[in-house]
């Protein structure tokens, strides 16, 4: 551990991502200078952590040149000597979205059948700025702003872990040159027919050019602030929602409901749909019963496979008939 790098990535895993001592991490590792990076670092903190490690890849098969970018992966694997794992998806188009459940999805369930307690995946800064810029161009919530965090318990106690979310990516291709690494580049990044590689090679650079060169860092202290933020009201709506639902029926309790600032009643009501229904309410629809509600009229609305009644004393949610009580399906947006 003799550069800034080491030490940086080592200070995140102190105070960001509280890794302990004795564990094992299953690193994802798709041959890019990030991923790269960031196995470098691990297996260079290993006997310092006492880390079982694992690597896993997963190939979408979208490029012609996939079975040799897997079969370096391999390679790295087998010099690195440890246990490792390769998934091919069934070569088709998916979007963007579809195609990160598939590998969250995967990491997960190879991370559970393996009894690994970590996943690590190689988000920098620049893929925060990235993705917290396509977040405002969709109009989303200021919520999904901090979308990539340090640590994120998954499931079955499984966390993700993003060690490099402070990292610029001049830092982490200096780090694979210093250490001749071999990078294998994906020519899918240079295409700017993607939204995300436009942000990264046109929209950015531009920025940096006529308005702030230190656009990636401002932005990057605006993401963590609204995630300091987001954290604290988030806290706050689950601790008014088992405050303010019914004991027994699926309602919420509308006297205290509307006594709450209208930040807390969107999310207590989106929390409340997703909690029991999962369902994810659009936000025109949460707006327009949070103005019903406070409005204090009584109303029976039908969206989808559910039933929203208010009585102004208790917002209940119901199942219409021809759905089973403990099976409600999901919305398809």
């Amino acid at each position: 551990m003799d550069t800034f790098v080491h030490h940086k990535f080592n200070k995140n895993l102190v105070y960001h991502i509280k890794l302990p001592r004795y564990t094992s991490i299953l690193i994802g590792l798709s041959g890019g200078q990030d991923s790269l990076c960031m196995t470098k670092l691990f297996m260079d903190i290993k006997k310092m952590y006492y880390l079982d490690i694992g690597i896993i890849s997963i190939d979408h098969q979208w490029r012609y040149d996939t079975v040799r970018n897997i079969q370096q992966t391999i390679n790295i694997a087998k010099d690195l000597n440890v246990k490792t794992y390769i998934y091919e998806s069934i070569p088709k188009y998916y979007s963007e979205e579809e195609a990160r459940n598939i590998r969250y999805q995967i990491l997960i369930n190879t991370a559970k059948q393996y009894e690994y307690s970590f996943i690590a995946v190689a988000h920098s800064l620049n893929d925060q700025i990235e993705t917290g810029l396509h977040h405002i161009f969709r109009g989303s919530y200021i919520d999904s702003l901090p979308s990539l965090t340090w640590n994120r318990a998954a499931e079955h106690m499984v966390h993700i872990v993003r060690p490099m979310l402070n990292m610029h990516r001049w830092e982490i291709n200096w780090f694979c040159r210093y250490f001749w690494l071999p990078i294998w580049n994906d020519f899918s990044n240079l295409e700017c027919n993607k939204e995300r590689n436009r942000i990264r090679q046109e929209l950015i650079p531009y920025i940096q050019y006529h308005f702030s060169y230190a656009i990636e860092n401002n932005i990057g202290t605006l993401i963590n602030n609204t995630y300091i933020d987001s954290e604290y009201i988030r806290q706050n709506t689950i601790k008014l929602y088992f405050q303010f639902k019914h004991p027994y029926l699926i309602a919420i309790n509308i006297i205290n409901f509307n006594s709450q600032h209208q930040a807390l009643q969107k999310r207590l009501l989106y929390l409340f749909f997703l909690h029991h229904s999962n369902i994810n309410i659009p936000y025109t629809l949460l707006d327009q019963l949070i103005y019903k509600l406070n409005k204090k009229l009584v109303f029976k609305i039908s969206y989808n496979q559910i039933i929203i009644y208010n009585n102004n004393k208790w917002l209940y949610l119901c199942y219409k008939q021809s759905i089973h009580y403990n099976q409600p399906s999901k919305l398809k947006l």
